[in-house]
């Protein structure tokens, strides 16, 4: 039987061969106690009974990380939402309209009604400067417009009187067709009916004077007329002196007034006397006659306080003109 050369070791205690076969990868080596010194060296690898050798804790250890398993951590629950407050104007916060009924718009009625009082304010100033406007401009032409005429009364060339041949209205026609028919006749070709609008059937509808000029233009064919418009006092004598002479009357525009009313006409101007302070017109109620002075009053529409209405917002915003003629070219 062999001899058992193993070295005891204590229970409990670890010997050094187990501390190096576990925590070292190095081969152990032995020495024969037969060996010769010179002779060849054998090596032997100690086993050990492994459940003998190993700590039980670490093997305990080793095997719960291998069969643990990693568990997912539960998800956090989602933070609950903040309820949105409504955002309320600075200028609310300090009045309690808590109470206050509001508009569909979101409005109080106080806020609406004063927008709308500022709305309306904005539109009455932007046609009180409208107004104020063409009236500035209106005022200055008829400043410039409203000429002395005592150049045509000292002047010598206008001594002799001028006439055309005298004419007479038809109180049947519409005014101012009245006046363009008288004319038309005295040349020889009148104004056929369906030339005259139907609404001009109405006594009290206004002809302008460009809706005559086209009547007349039509009637007369190759005749030219010519429509003067703001004329000053001197021009317009001295344009109706220079028609009349060559017998060829002018229609003006004038405003008939009595003590009561006053209307817009158109009359046929056939005479000019300045040496006996005399114009003769024919108008739908008969051959009337006037002074310089009457008839440069009854062009300018400043011969009454009783102008209608109509006619003052047609002169301010530039629809009729003071000292208006149409003239036979």
């Amino acid at each position: 039987m062999e001899p058992n050369n193993e070295r005891k070791t204590p229970a409990g205690e670890q010997n050094e061969l187990f501390k190096k076969q576990v925590f070292s990868d190095e081969t152990l080596r032995t020495a024969d106690p037969d060996e010769e010194e010179t002779g060849e060296q054998h090596f032997e690898t100690l086993t050990f009974d492994k459940p003998a050798v190993l700590d039980e804790r670490f093997a305990a250890r080793k095997a719960e990380r291998e069969t643990a398993q990693p568990q997912a951590k539960p998800a956090a629950p989602r933070p609950a939402a903040k309820p949105v407050k409504r955002q309320v104007p600075a200028a609310q916060k300090n009045k309690s309209v808590s109470h206050e009924r509001r508009l569909y718009s979101g409005e109080t009625p106080s806020d609406a009604a004063l927008r709308i009082t500022r709305q309306i304010a904005a539109l009455v100033l932007c046609l009180l400067l409208v107004y104020g406007g063409f009236w500035a401009k209106g005022t200055v032409w008829d400043i410039w417009t409203d000429r002395d005429i005592e150049d045509v009364q000292k002047s010598t060339y206008y001594s002799a009187a001028a006439n055309s041949a005298q004419l007479r209205l038809d109180q049947n026609l519409p005014i101012g067709y009245d006046a363009a028919q008288a004319v038309c006749i005295s040349l020889g070709q009148p104004i056929s009916s369906s030339a005259i609008p139907a609404k001009a059937d109405d006594k009290d509808t206004l002809i302008f004077p460009a809706d005559l000029t086209g009547s007349m233009e039509t009637a007369l064919g190759s005749q030219k007329l010519q429509l003067e418009t703001g004329l000053t006092n001197t021009d317009l004598f001295k344009e109706i002196y220079k028609s009349l002479k060559k017998k060829k009357p002018v229609i003006a525009l004038m405003l008939v007034a009595d003590a009561e009313s006053a209307k817009l006409q158109y009359g046929v101007v056939t005479g000019l006397d300045v040496s006996n302070n005399r114009v003769t017109v024919a108008l739908s109620e008969g051959v009337d006659t006037y002074t310089l002075a009457e008839f440069v009053a009854a062009t300018r529409f400043e011969n009454t306080k009783n102008i209608p209405l109509r006619l003052r917002f047609s002169l301010l915003f530039g629809t009729l003109f003071r000292n208006t003629a149409i003239f036979l070219k």
